[in-house]
């Protein structure tokens, strides 16, 4: 795959995003200055105004030492270059935008964005965001002070609101926080928030990177993985994203294979970690009838039967 790279400087003139975000209490400890590089990808059918409104959240961060890398999946569209440059300048800095000729997925990527974010050894913590979500302006800056606090964790994610009109929030979504809960959780749900994400840099380096053939859950996969190898995950109880629901949500949760596939990998983490059961088998067979449910089933079960 034929890639251009090109290294861009943050245009902190540029209009922050100022969104009537909930206010988050954080610790307000001096942070060491290290450097955070987020993960973001996009692709042609992204939403360009919702694209404008991910990069402003990140640029509208409060922690200072802030890297954007972008992964464009092929080609994209005049209105999402016209975001790129109006938050990315095409001068020399620490962002970059990596450009692929052909559509190549998430997982290749985000793996892409990997290898470019290892070379450089300023880099100690790795975030991940989506082209339409939005993120508080404390996210990064609360996320960092965690792991200075919490050196025995290895990856952590956040709760989030879930939107679909911004300010409106449909569901709080919240996750366990301690290790114990999270290896349970893994059974029958994802551990972690995948846009909320934060890593450390040694788990890359460790040689852990998405799987590039997986179309679906390669998040799932990661943290499964991690899990496994003894890796400490956790959660902290603020809301720090706004994950946008779009239209397409529960259409995009649909269909044999996405449910068999889904069942098929919490099936496989189950017996790698020997917790079978019937009662397990139960509520994997329950799952898959939802996800092969017609559309009105799982809006329902997705908003009262996941609390």
């Amino acid at each position: 795959m034929k890639c251009s790279i090109e290294k861009i400087t943050p245009n902190r003139d540029s209009s922050p995003f100022t969104g009537d975000f909930c206010h988050i209490n954080t610790s307000q400890n001096a942070l060491s200055d290290m450097a955070v590089v987020v993960l973001m990808c996009v692709h042609a059918g992204a939403n360009s105004v919702e694209f404008d409104q991910a990069l402003a959240s990140m640029k509208a961060q409060t922690y200072s030492n802030l890297r954007i890398y972008v992964y464009c999946d092929g080609p994209l569209k005049p209105a999402h270059e016209k975001v790129l440059s109006f938050y990315l300048n095409t001068k020399s800095g620490d962002d970059l935008i990596i450009r692929a000729d052909q559509p190549k997925g998430l997982p290749t990527g985000l793996n892409i964005l990997i290898e470019h974010a290892l070379s450089n050894p300023e880099i100690i913590f790795f975030a991940r965001m989506d082209a339409d979500d939005i993120s508080m302006p404390e996210r990064i800056r609360v996320q960092v002070n965690y792991f200075l606090q919490n050196p025995a964790v290895s990856i952590f994610g956040t709760w989030c609101f879930e939107f679909a009109e911004f300010g409106k929030a449909i569901f709080h979504k919240k996750l366990p926080t301690s290790m114990n809960e999270l290896l349970k959780f893994s059974l029958t749900r994802s551990p972690l928030i995948h846009p909320t994400v934060m890593l450390r840099r040694a788990v890359f380096e460790s040689g852990y990177r998405y799987k590039k053939e997986l179309k679906l859950m390669q998040d799932y996969d990661l943290w499964t993985r991690l899990l496994i190898d003894g890796y400490q995950i956790s959660n902290i109880p603020e809301y720090l994203l706004w994950f946008r629901v779009a239209d397409n949500f529960y259409m995009r949760r649909t269909g044999f294979r996405r449910a068999w596939t889904e069942v098929s990998m919490r099936l496989s983490y189950a017996k790698k970690v020997n917790k079978i059961s019937f009662i397990y088998l139960l509520k994997l067979s329950l799952f898959f009838v939802i996800r092969i449910s017609p559309e009105f089933i799982k809006r329902f079960s997705y908003k009262y039967l996941r609390r």
